[in-house]
């Protein structure tokens, strides 16, 4: 009877340590994989099975052992995926893992600092710079859409000291200002908060045949960089930036002296700006796709008779992801715009036809913030400024925020 009993015991006892290895194993067969975004800018990861619960910037899955999770991750309107970290590959928008343990990941999503080139509050809409010819004194309005919301003077500086590009240089969401003096070739930038500058920085001097051409992210890292080409040599150079910083710094190329940088955008989607050149003898039109400051590939979209047709700007005004190119005839007025892919035309069409002698295009950026590029004009004799809000080609609405002096306020 005892030794029944003792089997009994042991079976028992033999049972109970069975069913708790069978949980220990049960509980061993799944992991958690957690996802932490970073980044200044914004976006969506979407997983291939199963559930992300999100916490904030902070998303987690639980998943049996061996199971095989593509990650796929999606930038906002005006934001990049960069890169991962923990998942291979690390720079595709697409990473795979097997979940044989717990993982711990990283997304990064960073503004696109070349569709923001003007938007000085961060709301995501373009705001309008204007330089006093005569004081000195800059001024910033604050858009949302044709209406200004409010603005404010930054400072006033010498007559010396011109604006030569806005971009957003220390990659906070809100664009900063270069200036160089015209008599000593200095560079100093404003890093900007709404019509604050919060900080100022002069990365170098440089002679004065330097002159900059355009700003854009060159390098994809969500802060914008500086073009400069050489008038009397050719040469083009970009600086790197991170803030008032030259991070890096190269020359692409040398080209000859009748082509000149006519715009700095993103033409290929790729989240880093190219460059485009129109000869001033041929009228041809060619892009640099760009990768910092190597030359990654390049081609010809068109040829346009110079005198007639001149670029006037760059922006995205199909929001597709890449920048489209804004001409203007010369002796009509006509407004046309080519949808760009890489350095191709892929469509096109003109909104409008306006007096050339009256009315120029002094800007192109999001003013309503629809992530669609819109433009705008000043009166060189009245000093009216007119936005036209646009839709692909266009004009969806067009209205004038306010007029100035032209001889005295011009926009930069």
């Amino acid at each position: 009877m005892f030794s029944r009993k003792g089997y009994l015991i042991k079976m028992f006892v033999l049972c109970w340590v069975m069913v708790l290895s069978l949980s220990v194993a049960e509980a061993a067969t799944t992991y958690t994989l957690m996802i932490t975004k970073l980044g200044n800018g914004s976006g969506t990861v979407t997983t291939s099975t199963g559930t992300i619960t999100w916490n904030g910037s902070v998303g987690t899955a639980t998943y049996n052992t061996g199971t095989q999770v593509t990650l796929t991750a999606t930038a906002d309107a005006g934001s990049l995926f960069t890169n991962w970290t923990g998942c291979s590959p690390t720079t595709t928008a697409t990473c795979v893992l097997l979940m044989t343990s717990n993982k711990d990941i990283t997304v990064n999503f960073n503004l696109n600092a070349s569709s923001r080139k003007s938007d000085f509050d961060g709301d995501g809409k373009g705001d309008i710079v204007l330089q006093n010819l005569k004081t000195g004194e800059t001024y910033i309005w604050f858009m949302n859409g044709t209406v200004i919301t409010s603005g404010g003077a930054p400072a006033t500086v010498a007559l010396t000291w011109q604006i030569k590009g806005v971009g957003d240089l220390d990659g906070d969401g809100k664009s900063d200002i270069v200036l160089q003096d015209l008599t000593t070739g200095q560079i100093v930038i404003w890093l900007m908060n709404g019509y604050t500058i919060k900080s100022i920085g002069s990365p170098a001097t440089v002679d004065l045949t330097w002159q900059i051409m355009g700003v854009g992210d060159l390098d994809g890292d969500g802060k914008s960089d500086i073009v400069f080409q050489n008038l009397t040599t050719g040469q083009i150079y970009v600086w790197l930036m991170n803030g008032t910083t030259i991070k890096d710094k190269g020359s692409p190329a040398t080209v000859e002296l009748t082509w000149i940088i006519k715009g700095v955008g993103d033409f290929d989607g790729d989240g880093k700006s190219d460059i485009v050149f129109q000869n001033m003898t041929t009228g041809y039109v060619y892009v640099w796709l760009m990768n910092g400051y190597t030359v990654l590939g390049g081609g010809s979209p068109a040829t346009v008779d110079y005198l007639t047709w001149q670029i006037k700007g760059v922006g995205d005004f199909d929001n597709d992801g890449k920048n489209d190119i804004v001409l203007q005839n010369l002796k009509t007025g006509q407004i046309y715009i080519w949808f760009m892919n890489g350095y191709t035309v892929s469509g096109g069409g003109s909104p409008a036809t306006v007096d050339y002698l009256t009315w120029q295009i002094k800007n192109v950026s999001d003013y309503d913030g629809n992530g669609k590029s819109d433009i705008v004009f000043q009166n060189l004799y009245t000093g009216e400024v007119y936005i036209w809000l646009m839709n692909g080609a266009t004009v969806e609405i067009g209205a004038s925020p306010a007029t100035v002096d032209y001889q005295t306020w011009q926009i930069k």
